[in-house]
């Protein structure tokens, strides 16, 4: 049950409906359109006072128990309690009282929307919405399975929303699940229970269609074990549901390796490939652990196995493209990427919210370091240099985002020149279609049969003349200009050739057909690699005169995000770390968080962790599945005592070491440590 004290103590984010009643209006409509987890849930408030006719506030929630109609109805009881008082509302002091509550929570295993209302004082009433918006009612029999579902549906939420920038929504309270009794154990019991209903909780980024071993409740149970580093348990249950689908041995071996335990991994998909040389999870993971192993030719081969399991996914074939590339066949890399299956990441299921009359978002009054609140003065897009608002390349998302990491990662093993002279190799160019082209309509048939006897010429050529080209450095370092892609031929110019389509494509049989998704990445890495080097320039010519160089906090963000974006992680810690200086920004910080943890430079990682948690607590987030990994690596390192020590040593707020804290607790919770500063 949710104790009133696990709430802020001024806890007071939402926003006033226009009308009363719109927005749970609002969500039965969109019901039928979730596919996937669902929204946050929903709670709303109707307030009455002596001054005005009823009011009702509205707010979102994450983490909360949701387990039973009594547990939602502790919950909405404690905020009438933290709110049903005199409070600085909207700037002045109002004496208004709670009548009633809606708690609001998405069933994704079963697409039924939840709801608990309480009326104060009086009754307490459960009921579910199904996707039709038709009401119906609790029986002795579903009632179990459906609060079980219920509540793993909000945990899964919690887990994959905490820190994902497209499920952001304002005025969102985001509990800490640990707060739930046996959180953990609750939680891995009911994945037990569910497991094989997971499909129905929807695929995760990068997969088209949920599979049994790859779905949220899959993703979710991961997010939370390698937050934890707790795997025991979870491989206990994986190995007993693997007993009954042979298919799960691959989670296990996952969870293995995760855990350190590569000899009991090898061993587990060993015994999971003789039963199904084909199970393509498992491949992909044997594929990824040679290349670990500095086994490439195996690595190549159990890739391409992987491929052929699961020819629909882009999971394998960026797999194999990953695999390529780190081994060194960068053409292989290139026209696997171009086959890879792409497509756009369906939309994160969301409802419309009815327009607010106010919105109110107060400073939590502890918690937050005054560095996190100082963002410095604001700055308006026509103050940023216009060469950097014009770059693409972090809009980005899905199997594109992914695409160009790997596009990016050729480059910088191949360098620019070498990878456009790769390019012109394998695909048909555009200068060199229309030159065939013009000669096949021509009618020269000398011509037509010169290109046909030779169908390497026309790629010996193309390699002739840009080899011609200077190459100016393989890699990025050091070059002052950057040559731009020529164009590629698209398919449906081809296909669409009526007369003498047979003879124009002779000569490029053994070339391919650039996807004009592909096409269009390189041309965002042009356009990135120039900003780059003209910025790295730039900066150059200022220190060697001795001269201060000087960017705006947003402009400092964005060079730094886009040198991380093309893995020169020196000059993007320089950068982010400038923008940090001059101003907090969050995805500086939180790309900070990662590469101090992948460089192992865990006193820098304190600092940018201890800022981050203190402005979630600032957006009344309190628990980032990211936030207690870094702190569990920290822990690992050091010890929680010795942890608790360093952040005693910064002279942080009494409060903000509080925060801190609760994450260490939740990694070791045995361990005596002394809150007191």
């Amino acid at each position: 049950m949710i104790q009133s004290s696990k709430l802020p103590s001024k806890f007071s984010d939402s926003a006033s409906e226009e009308h009363v009643g719109d927005a749970i209006a609002n969500r039965n409509l969109a019901i039928s359109s979730w596919k996937q987890l669902g929204p946050p849930d929903l709670v709303t408030l109707l307030k009455t006072s002596p001054s005005k006719a009823e009011d009702e506030t509205i707010h979102f929630s994450t983490g909360i128990d949701v387990s039973s109609e009594a547990s939602i109805a502790a919950h909405l009881n404690t905020l009438v309690y933290k709110l049903g008082h005199t409070q600085t509302w909207f700037g002045r002091t109002v004496q208004w009282k709670v009548s009633a509550g809606t708690y609001c929570c998405y069933n994704a295993f079963s697409a039924l929307d939840i709801r608990v209302e309480v009326s104060i004082p009086g009754s307490v009433e459960a009921y579910m919405i199904d996707a039709t918006g038709n009401r119906r009612e609790f029986s002795s029999e579903s009632a179990p399975r459906i609060w079980l579902e219920t509540f793993m549906s909000a945990m899964l939420r919690s887990l994959l929303f905490a820190d994902d920038e497209s499920h952001f929504v304002t005025a969102c309270y985001a509990s800490n699940p640990f707060d739930i009794q046996d959180f953990e154990t609750r939680f891995l019991d009911a994945v037990e229970t569910l497991f094989f209903r997971g499909p129905a909780t929807g695929p995760p980024p990068g997969v088209q269609v949920a599979t049994l071993v790859n779905n949220n409740l899959v993703q979710g149970l991961f997010k939370l074990v390698s937050a934890t580093g707790r795997y025991d348990k979870t491989i206990a249950i994986l190995s007993k549901i693997a007993l009954k689908e042979p298919a799960v041995a691959a989670l296990v071996a996952k969870a293995f390796l995760e855990s350190d335990l590569e000899v009991d991994a090898v061993a587990t998909l060993h015994e999971a490939l003789k039963k199904n040389s084909r199970d393509p999870l498992a491949l992909e993971i044997q594929s990824q652990f040679c290349l670990l192993k500095e086994k490439p030719d195996y690595a190549i081969l159990l890739a391409k196995r992987a491929v052929e399991a699961a020819p629909s996914e882009f999971t394998t074939w960026a797999n194999l493209a990953e695999t390529y590339t780190k081994a060194g066949h960068y053409e292989q890399a290139l026209l696997t990427l171009n086959t890879c299956p792409m497509f756009a990441n369906s939309e994160n299921d969301m409802f419309t919210l009815p327009a607010a009359a106010k919105i109110h978002l107060p400073l939590p009054s502890e918690g937050i370091l005054d560095e996190v609140l100082d963002l410095g003065e604001s700055e308006k897009s026509g103050n940023i240099d216009a060469r950097l608002s014009r770059l693409t390349g972090f809009t980005l998302k899905g199997t594109f985002a992914h695409a160009y990491d790997i596009l990016t990662r050729i480059m910088l093993e191949t360098g620019w020149e070498r990878l456009l002279i790769l390019r012109a190799k394998i695909f048909v160019m555009d200068e060199e279609y229309r030159t065939e082209r013009t000669a096949a309509y021509s009618g020269d048939a000398k011509g037509k049969t010169h290109n046909n006897d030779s169908d390497s010429g026309v790629s010996s050529e193309v390699d002739e003349k840009q080899s011609e080209k200077p190459v100016r450095a393989n890699g990025v370092g050091g070059i002052t200009e950057v040559r731009a892609p020529e164009n590629s031929v698209s398919a449906s110019v081809v296909k669409g050739s009526e007369e003498g389509a047979n003879e124009i494509t002779a000569p490029f049989r053994n070339k391919r057909l650039c996807e004009r998704w592909l096409d269009n990445l390189f041309m965002v890495l042009y356009e990135d690699l120039k900003v780059y080097i003209e910025w790295r320039s730039e900066q150059a010519h200022y220190q060697s005169n001795n001269l201060e160089y000087k960017r705006s906090p947003i402009e400092w963000e964005i060079l730094g995000l886009l040198a991380h974006r093309l893995h020169h992680e020196d000059e993007a810690i320089e950068a982010l770390c400038s923008a940090a200086r001059l101003r907090f920004t969050p995805r500086a910080h939180w790309t900070l968080l990662d590469l101090f943890l992948e460089r192992k430079q865990y006193d820098k990682l304190i600092d940018t962790a201890v800022r981050l948690a203190s402005w979630n607590h600032r957006w009344y987030v309190e628990f980032s599945p990211r936030l207690l990994h870094a702190f569990r690596i920290i822990v690992e390192q050091d010890g929680a005592t010795k942890l608790h020590s360093k952040l005693i040593s910064r002279s942080l707020p009494d409060n903000v070491c509080d925060i801190i804290m609760k994450y260490v607790r939740i990694i070791s919770p045995d361990e005596p440590m002394n809150s007191e500063h």
